[in-house]
C-alpha cells in the first residue's frame, strides 16, 4: 500500500516517502514548532500565520511545497482503497488551519472529554499535576472552539468522548451522515493487529473493547475536582459536560 502511494507521490515530481514525510506542517526545530504552536493558539496568532503563509517568502515556499504533497497524497490513498473520504486524525492546529485554505471539502469532527477525565488520566499515566493538566486542556480547547466557531454549518460535528463511548450506537448514527459515509454495524471490541498503521505499537495488543471509563470520579478526590473545575470548568461546561 505504501510503496503505491509513494511511487504516485514521487510521480508527481514531488518528494515523499517512510523517511521524509514532506506532507508535515511541523518543523524539526523544536522552538519554531513551539512558536507556531504557540500562534496557532490565539485569533491574532493565527490570522499572523495565514499571513506569513501568503506573504513571507521563505514560509509561503515552504507551506506551498508540502501543500501540493497533502494534495498529492490524499488522491492516491483513496483510489488505491476505493474510498471517498480521508480521515486525518493528526490533532495539531496549524495543520487544520493549512489544510482548511486548500480546495478540500473539509469537515471537523471536534472532540472533548470531561476536563477532570482527562486530568485523572494525565496524572495517572505521565504523573502530571491535576491543575497543570487543567490549564493543558483549556489551552487546546479553547483554540479548537474558536476556530470550529468560524467554519460554516454543518461543517463540524461535537463529539463527546462520553457520547462516543457511553451511547455507541446512537452515536454513531448520527456521525456516518455527518461524514458522508453508510452506516456500519458497531461491535463490542476490534482486534487490534487489523486496525494498525505500520509502527503503532497497538497492533502487539489484543482486543480492544470500547467502553466509557469514568473512574476519574473515584480517583480524584474533591478537593482535586474543585482545583480542576476552577481552572476550566467554564469550557468544561460550555462543551456540554456535566459538573
Amino acid at each position: 500500500f505504501w510503496t503505491r502511494v509513494f511511487g504516485r507521490v514521487r510521480a508527481a515530481g514531488l518528494e515523499f516517502g517512510a523517511d521524509n514525510w514532506t506532507n508535515d506542517y511541523r518543523f524539526h526545530n523544536v522552538w519554531v514548532q513551539k512558536a507556531l504552536k504557540r500562534l496557532s493558539s490565539s485569533p491574532a496568532g493565527r490570522d499572523v500565520v495565514r499571513w506569513a503563509t501568503d506573504h513571507f517568502p521563505f514560509y509561503s515556499g515552504m507551506m506551498q511545497g508540502r501543500d501540493r504533497v497533502n494534495l498529492a497524497f490524499i488522491k492516491p490513498v483513496l483510489n488505491h482503497t476505493g474510498a471517498r473520504v480521508f480521515a486525518d486524525t493528526t490533532k495539531e492546529m496549524p495543520r487544520l488551519l493549512h489544510l482548511s485554505r486548500l480546495p478540500l471539502d473539509i469537515k471537523v469532527i471536534q472532540l472533548s472529554r470531561d476536563v477532570r477525565g482527562y486530568a485523572a488520566s494525565a496524572k495517572r499515566r505521565r504523573g502530571i499535576g491535576v491543575a497543570d493538566s487543567a490549564r493543558t486542556w483549556l489551552r487546546d480547547q479553547t483554540p479548537i472552539r474558536e476556530v470550529a466557531a468560524t467554519l460554516p454549518a454543518g461543517r463540524v460535528f461535537h463529539l463527546r468522548y462520553e457520547d462516543l463511548c457511553g451511547r455507541v450506537g446512537e452515536t454513531q448514527e448520527k456521525l456516518w451522515p455527518f461524514i458522508g459515509v453508510r452506516s456500519v454495524p458497531m461491535y463490542d471490541s476490534i482486534l487490534a493487529t487489523d486496525h494498525h498503521v505500520l509502527g503503532n505499537n497497538m497492533r502487539l495488543g489484543g482486543a480492544i473493547r470500547l467502553r466509557l471509563d469514568e473512574s476519574w470520579r473515584q480517583r480524584l478526590t474533591a478537593v482535586e475536582q474543585d482545583e480542576i473545575l476552577a481552572i476550566a470548568g467554564d469550557m468544561n461546561r460550555a462543551l456540554g459536560h456535566s459538573t
